[in-house]
């Protein structure tokens, strides 16, 4: 909807009405008189709004002189237009008056009132002459507020952290602030009037000023993030990137456009350090996948070789040689044994954040049951009870969630004070789409200044001589459930068991459960 100033309505369009249709057959239309119109129109003008007859009487006047003037209308209707004007400005108000009769439409002239407290209030004036009423019809606008709505936008402006300029229609610079100053390298008076591809590279201004054409046909703002990024010249010549957010003014003179400029050096370096990081780090990446592949081939082999001939001497001279060879050669079955263990624990920890296998939707309960298949010597051995039933499906990789259960459970059978482990597998649901699993156990309990401790490398509670291990294994599940988007935790005593509680998304098909 578009909205009409006063300051552009023409006499008919004040007063006279919109053609009538014509009345159905039989039916009298009635239509509001024509002063109630031009009446209404007067009344809601915030502009002063005078119809003055042909001796220079005022006829009708709005409302908004009180605003203006502190008169009311009343005290002015009937009383003669020189009586209010300036006396400086009478003869020159006259003469345009008497050229308006002659038929010249009276545009942004200025002549001064004088308002009731008697100093003088600058108005700029448009108005015409109706030869069929012998009347005139003028509107004032008050100059006042014109220029403190200006030095108030022009401090905005200036205020600004971000460079700011307006541009005519013809691409002519009129207006700049600080920041583009410090922007551009210019004083402000070497820009104003200036073309606006003075700030542009040469090489560029062509595509420029085919984007400025475009953008005149369109005349929509332009906001910050949509906006289009583009090359700054500064006076010395440098280059540097800025992006430029766009809105365009309505004036008198045509449309202005107020552009914001952003030098956004910083962040395009920032963005380059970010993706040569990212660089280095997927060579980083690569690099040790390398070494796992190394590592489950190359060290695997001697170090296997070493293990079973450290087995063989333990069998074939034990008890020939005297003790301390014996003891020696445990020492060395040991620690080629938990080497061993370490370095197929360290290829599954690497191994449980790569991407190799896309989520799908997977039955937790059938993962649940591959691990404890895996696991059937360890329950055999300790009479491990583990109860479970009804979990859902969730949007996982297959083999890693079977390793998760198998790693949770394997500690709550391996953590027990001699007792028969007993270990709950349950799941309910959880905000955010997703389900929560539990897996209570009955077993020997952590401290809880260690909850988080246990999810890092090499984390171990106790000696190596009460329960194996190589501190790996809370780390991997930590991986596997966070490589999943979900979060892992504990909740737990000393002597009281554990639970350890971990997220995964719901599949589609119990998205709705």
């Amino acid at each position: 909807m578009k909205t009409l100033a006063a300051a552009e309505l023409t006499p008919s369009e004040i007063v006279r009405p919109d053609p009538a249709p014509a009345p159905p057959h039989g039916k009298v239309v009635e239509c509001a008189p024509e002063s109630e119109r031009r009446h209404s129109v007067v009344e809601a003008s915030l502009d002063l709004i005078l119809i003055v007859d042909r001796k220079g009487n005022f006829l009708e006047v709005s409302p908004s002189a009180k605003a203006i003037l502190d008169y009311t209308p009343e005290e002015m209707i009937g009383r003669s237009a020189a009586g209010f004007l300036y006396p400086d400005d009478l003869e020159r108000t006259r003469a345009e008056m008497r050229a308006t009769r002659r038929g010249r439409q009276l545009r942004n002239f200025e002549a001064r009132y004088v308002h009731k407290c008697g100093r003088a209030v600058p108005l700029q004036w448009n108005g015409v002459w109706s030869e069929a009423e012998n009347r005139y019809y003028f509107i004032g606008r008050n100059l006042e507020d014109l220029q403190f709505r200006d030095r108030l936008f022009r401090l905005a402006v200036e205020s600004c952290p971000s460079g700011m300029l307006s541009v005519s229609e013809g691409g002519n610079i009129l207006l700049v602030n600080g920041e583009i100053e410090r922007q551009f390298g210019y004083r402000r008076e070497e820009l104003i009037g200036q073309s606006v591809d003075l700030l542009v590279p040469e090489r560029l201004r062509a595509a420029h000023l085919s984007q400025r054409l475009a953008y005149a046909m369109q005349s929509e703002p332009r906001p910050m993030g949509a906006g289009r990024e583009l090359t700054g010249r500064r006076k010395d010549g440098s280059e540097f990137p800025v992006e430029i957010a766009l809105n365009p003014i309505e004036t008198r003179e045509g449309t202005v456009v107020l552009a914001v400029v952003v030098d956004i050096s910083e962040r395009k370096r920032a963005e380059a350090q970010l993706l040569q990081s990212m660089e280095d780090l997927k060579r980083s990446n690569e690099e040790l996948a390398q070494f796992a592949n190394i590592a489950s081939h190359d060290l695997q082999e001697p170090l296997r070789m070493v293990a079973s001939y450290t087995q063989l001497l333990a069998r074939r001279y034990k008890g020939k040689l005297d003790a301390d060879a014996d003891e020696f050669i445990n020492f060395a079955v040991d620690g080629a044994t938990r080497m061993q263990r370490l370095i197929q624990d360290l290829l599954k920890y690497s191994r449980a954040g790569s991407h190799i296998v896309a989520l799908a939707e997977v039955s937790s309960e059938h993962a649940l049951e591959v691990a404890l298949t895996n696991l059937h010597s360890a329950i055999a051995e300790s009479g491990a009870q583990v109860e479970y039933g009804g979990l859902p499906a969730v949007l996982a990789d297959e083999l890693q969630l079977s390793q998760l259960f198998q790693n949770l459970i394997g500690n709550a059978i391996k953590y027990q004070n001699g007792g028969t482990p007993r270990v709950q597998v349950s799941a309910s649901p959880a905000p955010g789409g997703k389900w929560e699993f539990s897996i209570k156990d009955n077993g020997i309990g952590i401290d809880p200044q260690h909850f988080e401790r246990i999810f890092g490398m090499f984390q171990r509670l106790h000696k190596r001589e009460e329960f194996a291990g190589t501190g790996i294994g809370l780390a991997i599940c930590k991986k596997i459930v966070e490589r999943h988007g979900g979060h892992i935790g504990v909740e737990s005593e000393p002597g009281k068991g554990a639970t350890f509680r971990f997220t995964l998304v719901r599949s589609e098909k119990t998205s709705g459960e």
